[in-house]
Order: structure tokens, then sequence, then C-alpha cells
């Protein structure tokens, strides 16, 4: 199966794995990078097998060439549909980042329909989560009421799955 030309370009791959009772009767489809992450039918695949028996007991994710040529995967998701693997991750937005008088820290979060985590740092290495949880509100204003306490503070957001 041709997976396409290598680059240094990250890539997505979707790998459909058809399973059967049937000896010899399984196949996999895949998709590098497909163009609609919202339906399996609206990405082209880039090729399929079939006409074997697979087996999970272990997953490695590995390239052996002689080129020299390395490839890693940082992140393997399983499930039982298109939706599941490919997940659409609406964004959200940070603004208005305000320092109160007070010395508190307050920015305004829309478009966190899903849980989002705000994170706290004063030396960008250890970070200390401020918020879990889905916004309780759209648009919500977060408040680190604690930032008064540290001569700098930086924040990072991100959607949890």
């Amino acid at each position: 199966m041709d997976l396409g030309a290598p680059d240094e370009a990250v890539n997505f791959f979707v790998l459909k794995f058809n399973l059967s009772d049937q000896t010899n009767s399984d196949s996999v489809v895949v998709w590098r990078n497909p163009a609609n992450l919202a339906s399996e039918a609206g990405s082209p695949a880039i090729g399929t097998r079939s006409g074997f028996n697979m087996i999970f007991n272990n997953t490695t994710v590995a390239m052996f060439a002689s080129s020299g040529q390395l490839m890693s995967a940082d992140e393997v998701r399983l499930g039982t549909t298109w939706a599941d693997v490919v997940p659409l991750r609406q964004p959200f937005r940070l603004s208005a980042p305000t320092v109160l008088p007070n010395g508190q820290f307050q920015m305004t979060i829309s478009g966190a329909a899903t849980p989002i985590v705000i994170e706290a740092s004063t030396n960008l290495t250890s970070w200390t989560p401020r918020l879990t949880n889905s916004a309780p509100t759209d648009p919500y204003v977060f408040t680190d009421t604690a930032a008064s306490g540290f001569q700098r503070r930086f924040y990072r957001a991100y959607k949890t799955p």
C-alpha cells in the first residue's frame, strides 16, 4: 500500500479495521490527512488491504528503512465510528486579558462548550490548573484570584477530549 511520498510535515493517518469472524476476511482502509474531518464519506482513502486475519495483542508503530527515515506517533485513538477517532474540536477564544486594580487576572472565554483547562505558571515549566471544567456560561469571565500573589504569571488553555 502506497502511503504517499515521505515528507517532513506532520501527517494525520486514520485506519479503519473491518474485522470478520471468517478466515482471511479482515481488511483495513487508510486515509492520510483526510480532507473532511466531519465525515468518512467526504474523504477519499489512499489505500485498502484485505484478505488477512488481524490479531491485536499489542500495538507498535515503527518504520524500518535503510534510508534512516523515522516515523513517530504522538497519539493513537481507537473507536467504533469516524467521529470517535476524528473529533472536530471547535475553537474557543480567549480575549480581554486584564490585570484588575487588586492584582487579580481576568480574561473572557468564548465558545467553550466542552470542558477546558486553564493553567497558570510563573516559569513556563510548572503549570497549575486554575479551571478544569466546562465554563458555566458562554462567554465566561475567568478570574484568577491567586494572581495577585505573584510578580508574573503566564496562562495557557486547551480543550479536553
